[in-house]
């Protein structure tokens, strides 16, 4: 994440101070070399960096938001509280001022500049934020489904070492 934001610099000046001051080459898994099997996570949205700021601390925003079905982006004014990035996308949760209540954001919907505001937040931020069951409720995703399958013998693939007779 850090390698396409434009805090790259930033975070490998800080492994270089870490470095310096002794951490052990074995416990640094943070390199600014990524392995092949690293995962990473995209940034694209012009919006991630201001609001990843805007998290950290604590100060209100205001963004142009396109709902999935609206033609019209509005305007939004919001405390946020935490980025997370699922399946792909990223997602702003935090206090919606307008709305009174607590809403998530898909930050590729976010319209123009993100802009800070002066002032503290309003609303305390919640120990536990569930971004990912948002997300999941609005995809259909929160139900559990079991399923029963019937194999005819000797049908299956066999795992593991084969029995000799």
């Amino acid at each position: 994440m850090w390698q396409q934001a434009r805090l790259a610099g930033a975070a490998s000046g800080a492994l270089q101070k870490l470095r310096a001051a002794g951490m052990p080459e074995a416990e640094d898994s943070y390199d600014t070399q990524p392995s092949a099997l690293e995962p990473r996570i995209p940034v694209r949205e012009a919006a991630f960096e201001p609001l990843m700021l805007a998290c950290r601390d604590r100060r209100p925003v205001v963004f142009d938001y396109r709902k999935a079905n609206a033609a019209r982006p509005e305007t939004r004014h919001v405390e946020p509280w935490t980025l997370e990035c699922w399946r792909g996308h990223w997602y702003l949760a935090g206090w919606d001022r307008d709305r009174g209540a607590e809403r998530v954001f898909r930050l590729s919907r976010i319209t123009g500049k993100v802009r800070s505001r002066a002032g503290a937040f309003t609303v305390p931020v919640p120990d536990v934020v569930t971004v990912r069951e948002t997300v999941e409720s609005w995809a259909g995703e929160t139900a559990t489904r079991s399923a029963r399958i019937r194999l005819r013998a000797a049908a299956a693939i066999r795992c593991g070492p084969v029995p000799r007779p």
